[in-house]
């Protein structure tokens, strides 16, 4: 176990023998009970120190021969088991107490740290969403440990992407400790460090707080970083760090505890105190690389890295390592198949990485050139895969479905068609038999019409004679009733004034023994026209008869004789015999007095109208014989009229029945053209959907397969050339085939990119060779921002036509303002180009490479340096180097995709012949690329026809053939397809 150029950190000390004593002496005598227990304590103790620190597996296992045998060799009376290497010690893993013992209950411990990890999460803007598979769960328990040290200090090795940073944040939760570090901005240097360093140590001092500095060599970006360090670790300071206003922070933080102590308060002592504090209280956890010379060169620089830290070695992840990450990342995934097949998918998974590490081991011994797989790559991996199935799965589907659609809309319409075909012929001898039916109709509706018009005639001349014999006796009616009218007031009036008289005024008159004459006069005038005797004797007869008031009311003035008026006469012709003479005499008198006049002159008057009377009559019997004729004849119109409207009505019925069997049949007739337009318009597409849906239903099930070596290819091929690339391609359908995941045979990259994607590619200066096309799929697929090899710019050229109408922006990171630009491009959603970069990449971009971006709210924010902006989803960064066989270190590796564009021989044969054709035939060359340029856009447009098609088709209810405007739709883009 010498130091040698790849262990330089192979050296040994006093001061790591008392680390090993240390760690014992953290645990209380209560939980070693056993010489079992201290030895077991010895070793894993041991172990932390010498072991953790070993590069590769065959070194661990001289260290565990050599515990065993040292063991066997000291402590005769314990079993020495070879598990105890790898025992768990800590307090982080119990509930009640931190004491620091050994950790036996595993589930408790993964439910422990489940519990922390969703609280670091709640308390953090950014998440981890760590698998603590075994080796994590170890890492993370010796950080704890060197933690829970007084001045325990880490450096943690291993390449990046290996969970050293996300472990270290976790580990510091755990321990209850805040972790920092330092944001590297444009123009950061040693000032800016050692004011980052200066905040830190009296947070740690000052305020006397136990925290986490978290530095990694990525963030090295002068020697002195590592010269500050080095000082921090081994004297606890930086001498010079602190000025005037610092120092008096520290004089008055320590100034309590200086004189609590009895020690003298002098300025020396109390920076003692602060010193002192800053060593107990501030852990230096340190992520180095491994790869490249500059690991090595640091150590042996700066030795306090080595003496004053614990070294973990962090080994590639193991197979189980790998294996339990995949199923926990594929556990909520429903993959087409069993159990056995997401197993499988696992198992591959695990395969490419290791065989990736392989092919690259190789690619470096044939063609010296370097490429490094990260546990990042991994989960890149599983992260593609996830998002590609769940893709490309829903396109088929979605395709699948449009297609089934279009199919069942086709047998809709051919069995629509048999149907149509089937109703017009039932339809049309029915639809005979009703023209012949309403023909019939409509004659016989002739004859009675004609039968009915000249019934009406007479009924109409009838009626204009009843009209006018009406009218007639209505005039005679008139007359005599004008004539009454004259009489009428007076016979009122006379009627009227009989009904005052009563019993007592009959009494009054016969109570006269000689009446006065006008008395005498009037009761003789009534006597004359009751036709009785005159003289006063007879009138008190009359007046003494009970019925004498009714004889005069109910008096039949119609039976009045000649004679009696001839004798009425005298009476009425006498000047003194008039009411209003008649009153002064006797008041019951006038009333008699006005009878009397009225009964006179009613007779005269119906001695007038008696001959109208007559003449009315007669008019009234001619009017009621008309009327009879006439309710005879309109009797026999209203039964000629029932008839015709009987006849109307069938005939309606019949011209209904035959209007809806024709209509009926030109609806039938409209959708057999319909459907011949859209058998027409699609039948020949009809045999090839139909393919296709039997294609996608056999593509299914090897999506799953398809889909895994795609996402492979996406996150580990892009560096390897083409031959490695077919290796690797070869070697994982291979183990497909091996574990039972279906995958689709002839298996190339470009299988999940379109035609006209790669069509657009291509007039995009993108060589057609299947290398070139390759590596755009990857530039489209990638999780990360590529880093593209392009010594020859095709990459460059390639970028810029795509990217050329999105208001692509140029850059290079020599310009003094390319953050600036970069800065503007996020808020905007432009793409970015960086061209021209060499080995290293500004680690003011990490941000951006990292896609460190958080959303608040309804926007997202991406913290550059010290100020948030607002992150475009939109944004697209492109960063490509001429370098033709960089060594790109495993840290940017985590951070890029690396995609190799270096030309192969069929696209330079291609350029070749452009190039000369160019020369040569420059009108060739400008016709062939109008004429490949049309052809894409006209497939381009065949595609979207289709797509048309099936989605108005799938978006269609009810029955299509009902929907001219989509029919007539259809056909125009069926007509626009074919021309």
């Amino acid at each position: 176990m010498l130091p040698r150029p790849e262990k330089t950190h192979y050296t040994f000390n006093l001061r790591d023998v008392s680390k090993v004593v240390q760690g014992i002496l953290q645990i209380l005598p209560k939980y070693v009970q056993e010489p079992t227990d201290l030895v077991k304590l010895w070793v894993h103790e041991a172990s932390r120190v010498f072991a953790d620190r070993l590069i590769n597996t065959t070194d661990r296992a001289w260290w565990q021969r050599c515990v065993a045998e040292t063991s066997a060799k000291y402590y005769q009376g314990v079993e020495y088991k070879d598990a105890w290497i790898d025992v768990k010690y800590g307090g982080w893993a119990q509930r009640k107490n931190e004491d620091y013992r050994e950790i036996t209950d595993e589930a408790l411990m993964h439910e422990i740290l489940a519990e922390q990890q969703q609280d670091y999460n709640v308390t953090h803007t950014k998440d981890t969403n760590l698998v603590l598979f075994d080796d994590a769960v170890h890492h993370l328990s010796r950080i704890c440990r060197i933690l829970r040290q007084p001045r325990g200090n880490a450096l943690l090795v291993g390449v990046g992407g290996s969970g050293r940073h996300s472990l270290t944040a976790l580990a510091a939760h755990v321990a209850g400790m805040a972790c920092r570090s330092i944001t590297i901005v444009r123009n950061y240097g040693v000032n800016e460090f050692r004011e980052d360093l200066r905040s830190i140590l009296l947070e740690a001092g000052v305020s006397n707080k136990p925290l986490v500095f978290l530095f990694s060599d990525t963030q090295i970006i002068a020697s002195q970083f590592l010269e500050d360090i080095n000082n921090v670790l081994n004297i606890g300071e930086v001498p010079g760090l602190m000025g005037h206003e610092e120092m008096d922070k520290i004089m008055a933080a320590t100034r309590d505890q200086i004189r609590a102590q009895g020690k003298p308060e002098t300025r020396g002592m109390m920076y003692q105190c602060f010193v002192n504090r800053c060593r107990e209280n501030l852990h230096v956890i340190m992520c180095m690389s491994p790869v490249g010379a500059e690991f090595r060169d640091r150590l042996r620089m700066f030795p306090s890295l080595v003496n004053c830290m614990t070294i973990d070695w962090y080994l590639p992840w193991p197979a189980e390592a790998l294996l339990s990450v995949a199923k926990r990342y594929l556990g909520p995934m429903k993959l087409d198949g069993d159990a056995s097949v997401k197993e499988g998918v696992a198992k591959v998974c695990v395969t490419m990485h290791t065989s990736v590490k392989d092919a690259s081991e190789d690619m470096f011994n044939t063609l010296r050139r370097r490429n490094y797989t990260t546990p990042t790559s991994y989960l890149s991996l599983l992260s593609s895969y996830i998002e590609m199935y769940a893709e490309q799965r829903k396109e088929l589907m979605d395709n699948k479905h449009r297609l089934s659609v279009g199919l069942d809309t086709l047998r809709s319409a051919n069995d629509t068609i048999v149907r149509l075909k089937k109703e017009i012929s039932e339809m049309q001898p029915v639809l005979a038999r009703s023209s012949k039916e309403a023909d019939e109709q409509a004659a016989q509706l002739v004859v009675e019409q004609a039968e009915a018009d000249e019934v009406k005639t007479e009924v109409a001349g009838e009626e204009k004679v009843a009209r006018d014999l009406m009218a007639e006796a209505e005039s005679i009616q008139n007359q005599c009733e004008a004539g009454l009218n004259e009489a009428l007031p007076a016979l009122h009036a006379a009627q009227k004034a009989l009904n005052t008289l009563s019993s007592k005024d009959i009494g009054e008159i016969k109570t006269f023994s000689k009446p006065p004459p006008n008395v005498e006069k009037t009761m003789d005038a009534v006597l004359v026209l009751l036709g009785e005797k005159d003289g006063w004797a007879s009138a008190k007869t009359a007046l003494g008869k009970i019925d004498f008031l009714t004889r005069l009311t109910d008096y039949d003035k119609d039976k009045i004789t000649p004679q009696t008026i001839r004798k009425l006469q005298k009476f009425v012709k006498d000047e003194e015999f008039v009411p209003e003479v008649i009153e002064a005499t006797s008041v019951p008198c006038r009333s008699l007095c006005m009878w009397v006049h009225a009964m006179n002159k009613y007779y005269h008057v119906n001695r007038e109208i008696t001959p109208l009377r007559e003449s009315l009559a007669v008019a009234q019997a001619k009017v009621a014989a008309a009327k009879s004729d006439l309710e005879i004849k309109q009797g026999r119109l209203r039964e000629v009229e029932r008839k015709i409207d009987s006849l109307q009505r069938a005939a309606k019925e019949t011209a209904d029945k035959k209007a809806s069997l024709e209509a009926k049949i030109e609806e039938a007739t409209a959708k057999l053209h319909r459907a011949d337009q859209l058998l027409g318009g699609l039948a020949s597409e009809g045999e090839r959907w139909k393919q296709s849906v039997e294609q996608m239903t056999s593509d299914l099930p090897k999506l799953v397969g398809t889909i895994l070596l795609a996402a492979g290819a996406v996150a580990y091929v892009a560096p390897f050339t083409a031959d490695f690339r077919t290796q690797l391609l070869k070697k994982w359908t291979g183990e497909c085939e091996r574990v039972g995941v279906p995958v689709k045979e002839g298996f190339t990259l470009d299988m999940i990119a379109s035609q006209y994607k790669i069509r657009e590619w291509v007039l995009q200066s993108l060589p057609k060779d299947q290398f070139s096309i390759e590596n755009a799929v990857v530039l489209e697929r990638s999780l990360r921002w590529c880093l593209m090899i392009d010594p020859q710019g095709q990459a460059n050229q390639f970028i810029r036509k795509r990217e050329g109408n999105n208001h692509l922006r140029v850059i290079k990171l020599t310009d003094d303002n390319y953050m600036r630009t970069v800065e503007s491009a996020i808020q905007v959603g432009h793409p970015v180009l960086i061209e021209n970069v060499g080995e290293e990449l500004d680690a003011a971009l990490n941000p951006v490479l990292l896609k460190q971006a958080v959303k608040q709210g309804t926007r997202y924010v991406l913290r550059l340096g010290d100020k948030e902006v607002d992150y475009d989803p939109r944004f697209r960064l492109y960063i490509t180097t001429k370098l033709p066989n960089p060594h790109y270190m495993p840290e940017l590796q985590i951070k890029v995709t690396i995609v190799n564009f270096t030309v192969t021989q069929a696209g330079l044969e291609e350029q070749l012949l452009a190039d000369v054709v160019r020369y040569e035939r420059s009108d060739l060359e400008q016709k062939a690329d109008r004429t490949v340029k049309e052809i894409a856009e006209g497939k381009g447009q065949l595609k979207e026809i289709e797509e048309r098609i099936l989605s108005l088709l799938a978006s269609s209810t009810g029955n299509i053939l009902d929907n001219e405007a989509l029919i007539n739709a259809l056909a125009d883009s069926k007509k626009t397809s074919q021309s």
